[in-house]
């Protein structure tokens, strides 16, 4: 630790007081060498302790396990700051709710089953628009930023602006159960119990590739934010990864011995997290 904090002086003036003569100029040196050393035990001393470099964790003590902390209990033990971005927001009449965020992390999408769509600045606690549609949505997510969002309906998608007004309705994508956007292409996609898998171009409007899965319905889908290559879970436990350009998948492989229920893919891309109805996680 020490090595890794060292200053650029030390070694020169350990150098220099060897080869000096006069006692003042010793002294000197000696005194600027004390003063790198503390300093280097200063910062080894903080960073042991503070971690400055090392991102943070849970870390269980003894027989404890991680599964077992509560949010309750994170928040009491976190700074003041990060503390604050914790709330609990109660929707139980309209749901079970999906949700979205946008890319910088401040607006929150919620989209209820029954019909609830609502978009809100969580930092702030602030609403920002609220909309009843008065049909089954099945999913949503925002397109390049708060001002759009789309919304999987009963029996097509549709897109929205942030006053919850419908700006269009996307008669292509059928009865859609899953919507992703990909923001560096302008291309929406989805997926629903047809099977097939469509992606439109926002910045025309057409439709830039369909891919058949041949897997049946399919109700879980989500983007590698790295290659922004598409990841299916299947009701038979299989993972697909699709690209607009490939008619087959380009990665098929058997994760669950039954249906997926969730599946997630890490920032960096290369670390991919499934969860199906057989009370696993892999």
């Amino acid at each position: 630790m020490r090595r890794r904090l060292r200053r650029g002086c030390g070694e020169a003036t350990a150098s220099r007081s060897k080869s000096s003569r006069t006692k003042k100029l010793k002294g000197r040196l000696r005194h600027a060498e004390k003063v790198v050393r503390d300093a280097q035990e200063k910062a080894a001393k903080v960073s042991a302790w503070l971690l400055p470099l090392e991102a943070g964790g849970l870390e269980a003590e003894g027989i404890e396990r991680t599964y077992n902390f509560k949010q309750e209990d994170i928040v009491k033990h976190v700074e003041v700051g990060a503390a604050r971005k914790a709330f609990d927001l109660s929707l139980p009449e309209l749901g079970p709710y999906s949700l979205d965020f946008t890319r910088n992390g401040r607006y929150m999408l919620l989209g209820g089953t029954r019909g609830h769509l609502a978009m809100m600045d969580w930092s702030q606690s602030k609403l920002v628009c609220e909309v009843q549609v008065r049909e089954t949505t099945r999913d949503v997510c925002f397109l390049h930023n708060e001002l759009f969002f789309a919304a999987a309906q009963k029996k097509y998608a549709y897109i929205y602006d942030n006053r919850g007004i419908e700006v269009h309705c996307l008669k292509d994508h059928t009865e859609p159960n899953c919507l992703q956007f990909l923001p560096h292409h302008f291309l929406l996609c989805s997926v629903g119990d047809a099977g097939v898998l469509r992606y439109q171009d926002t910045s025309h409007g057409a439709i830039v590739a369909q891919h058949k899965t041949r897997l049946g319905p399919c109700s879980v889908m989500r983007q590698n934010p790295y290659n922004a290559a598409l990841c299916l879970g299947h009701t038979n436990g299989t993972v697909t990864v699709w690209t607009p350009n490939l008619t087959t998948p380009a990665l098929k492989m058997l994760c669950h011995r039954g249906p997926l229920s969730a599946l997630a893919v890490d920032l960096s891309g290369h670390h991919l997290v499934t969860a199906g109805v057989d009370s696993q996680v892999k």
